[in-house]
């Protein structure tokens, strides 16, 4: 039996977000690592080692060592997830929105919840345990639907910011003239949101849980570490949790216990995905996911294309640049209209070769490169060299190849947490930066 002073010197206090001293956040964060989850998977451990199987807690890390976990696949490229409603299976309702789960997922946490709950009954742990009669609270979100509607919202702000300034919005009197401006709005604004699909779903991962394969069991606030250390970790149930966990083929994040994931590779794991024709964590990404870096370049003429069409809403027409004319013309006012473009012409102006240029272009800021000049025209006339003769797919292979840093990593290595995805405040402003030049 643990005494009781040694559970109250690892409580990890002021942890918080509402502490507002950041040194003193910083400490207490820093006991919650290096004293709380210690004395959590080695004295708590130690301690039932004659009543439990268990090894060892089956911590994961999603939000450091694995933090791209369901969203690299093992050659290291983004992915997200075939939206096939075969391979995914409802498990419950939240704030009036469906949950989903692969399928094999679902079945693997159904089978620990009815398990968890059969122990109860035994008296392992009582029925006011934090892991009796488990529910899902937060699950599956599609990137698929998400980056259309997240863009929508940056063609809006676009459109206000351009209205709100007579003489820029002047300017763009067509769809040409408002690629140009779009392009400066949207560097300005990559330290909130990535222009590419693959970006975004690096940026949203473990916001989303874009996977599938990721889930949430509680609403708590992420960042009370009292909350986690008490609630969870001192819970008559966790030993019995841990062990189900192992026994179903789970993992649960050491920085949020509520968030559990499935150990594609663990045994237990493998019964439910030989279920479905899955035999391990490569045949998983291999059958279900698609890799975005062969959608980037489609994704970008329809944002640009769907964000020019949102400008022109209630701002067909616009009025004369007055900066270079004198005072006695500029009291007149002069309307002009904006040109309306069908997607088909639009895509004839600015050919693939164009949309090579503007995703390698922001590919290089999100993932923080630093490509020079020299290096970012010489990718471009390469890959655009494949565009001449129609092979799109291997232009944009190699320029995925050229950002790829996660080829060749373990899965759960801590390899992919090194790579400087999102570092946004290099994104603008670092010296050599390459140039765009869209006309010319």
């Amino acid at each position: 039996m643990i005494e009781q002073s040694k559970i109250n010197n690892n409580i990890p206090l002021n942890s918080e977000n509402q502490n507002t001293s950041n040194i003193s956040l910083f400490e207490a964060r820093k006991f919650y690592y290096q004293e709380t989850l210690k004395f959590v998977s080695e004295d708590i451990l130690k301690d039932v080692l004659e009543k439990t199987t268990l090894k060892e807690i089956p911590f994961g890390d999603l939000y450091n060592n694995n933090a791209f976990y369901g969203v690299l696949d093992y050659e290291g490229d983004v992915v997200s997830p075939i939206e096939n409603n075969t391979f995914f299976t409802t498990v419950g309702t939240a704030n009036d929105k469906v949950l989903k789960l692969q399928n094999f997922v679902a079945d693997a946490f159904n089978d620990m919840k009815d398990y968890l709950n059969r122990q109860a009954i035994k008296n392992a742990f009582s029925n006011q345990s934090a892991y009796f009669n488990l529910s899902i609270k937060k699950a599956f979100e599609g990137i698929d639907e998400l980056y259309p509607a997240t863009h929508l919202v940056t063609a809006h702000k676009f459109r206000s910011f351009i209205l709100s300034d007579k003489q820029l919005d002047s300017k763009i009197t067509d769809y040409k003239n408002f690629n140009q401006e779009y392009i400066k709005f949207l560097v300005d604004h990559l330290n909130i949101l990535p222009v590419t699909k693959s970006g975004l779903a690096l940026s949203l991962n473990l916001e989303i849980f874009s996977s599938g394969l990721i889930f949430s069991i509680s609403e708590d606030l992420p960042d009370d570490d009292v909350n986690k250390y008490i609630k969870y970790y001192l819970d008559e149930g966790f030993i019995c949790f841990s062990e189900a966990c192992e026994r179903f083929g789970f993992k649960f994040d050491k920085n949020l216990p509520f968030i559990l994931f499935a150990d594609l590779n663990s045994p237990a794991m493998k019964i439910y995905l030989n279920k479905y024709n899955l035999q391990d964590g490569k045949d998983v990404f291999n059958k279900r996911f698609k890799k975005l870096y062969l959608e980037d370049i489609n994704q970008l003429k329809l944002m640009f294309y769907n964000s020019y069409n949102t400008f022109l809403i209630e701002n067909t027409y616009y009025g004369q640049d007055y900066s270079n004319v004198c005072a006695r013309d500029a009291s007149k006012t002069i309307l002009k209209e904006r040109t309306s473009v069908s997607f088909e012409e639009y895509t004839r102006e600015f050919p693939d070769s164009y949309w090579i240029k503007i995703y390698t272009y922001f590919k290089n800021l999100e993932l923080s490169r630093g490509l020079t000049q020299k290096q970012f025209d010489s990718l471009v006339k390469y890959a655009n060299s494949f565009v001449e003769i129609k092979n799109i797919k291997s232009a944009l292979r190699i320029i995925n190849n050229k950002f790829n840093q996660g080829a060749g990593a373990v899965y759960f290595d801590a390899l992919q947490a090194k790579n400087k995805m999102l570092q946004q405040e290099q994104a603008v402003g670092v010296p050599d930066q390459p140039r765009i030049i869209l006309w010319g």
